[in-house]
C-alpha cells in the first residue's frame, strides 16, 4: 500500500504526541533539579544570581522544543483532515482532480468523433480530468487534444482550470 498524505499525517500526530510526552517528563525533571540547586545555594548563603538554574538556557531550549512539537502536531492534524487523493478508475493511470459528480454527457449529434472520445473520458471521470490524463488515455497527440479542447471550450461545453503546471478540464 502506497503511503498517502493522510497516513503521513497520522504518523506526524503520533510522533508529536510522543515528543510532547517525552518533553513533559524532561521539563519536570529539569524543574526538580533547578529547585534542588536553588535550595542548595540558598542554604549555603550564596546570592541567588550565581545559582546555575538561573543562568542556564535549558528552559528556553525546552520551550523551543515544545513549540516545534506543537508545530508538528498542527501539520499532522492538517494532513489528516485533507480529502483523500484516490486514483481515478475512469482514466487508467489517472489522478482524481476533483470530487466525482453526476454528469450528463452532451448530445453526441453535436460532436464529431474525436470530441466524442474526449467527452466520454470526461464523463467517465466524473465530469473532470487532467488534460495530461486525457492525452494519455485517448492516444491522441498533445497538440490534437489541445485543439479539440479549444473547439469544445469555444462551444461552451467545457472549462479549463489551471492547477499549477497542469490543466483540469471540467464539463459544464
Amino acid at each position: 500500500m502506497a503511503p498517502t498524505m493522510r497516513m503521513a499525517g497520522y504518523l506526524l500526530v503520533v510522533v508529536s504526541i510522543a515528543l510532547l510526552a517525552a518533553l513533559s517528563v524532561v521539563k519536570a525533571d529539569v524543574d526538580i533539579q533547578a529547585a534542588f540547586l536553588c535550595e542548595m545555594i540558598s542554604e549555603a548563603g550564596q546570592p541567588m544570581n550565581i545559582c546555575p538554574a538561573h543562568t542556564s538556557n535549558t528552559s528556553w531550549v525546552i520551550t523551543g522544543a515544545f513549540g516545534i512539537a506543537f508545530l508538528i502536531l498542527g501539520v499532522g492534524t492538517y494532513m489528516t483532515l485533507q480529502p483523500r487523493g484516490a486514483l481515478s478508475t475512469a482514466i487508467p493511470g489517472g489522478r482524481e482532480p476533483e470530487g466525482k459528480r453526476q454528469v450528463t454527457p452532451p448530445d453526441p449529434a453535436h460532436l464529431d468523433q474525436e470530441e466524442n472520445v474526449l467527452c466520454d473520458l470526461l464523463v467517465k471521470g466524473g465530469g473532470s480530468a487532467y488534460q495530461s490524463d486525457l492525452i494519455r488515455s485517448s492516444g491522441m497527440s498533445k497538440v490534437k487534444v489541445t485543439r479539440i479542447l479549444d473547439k469544445m471550450e469555444a462551444k461552451g461545453m467545457l472549462e479549463r482550470r489551471r492547477r499549477g503546471m497542469a490543466n483540469i478540464i471540467v464539463l459544464k
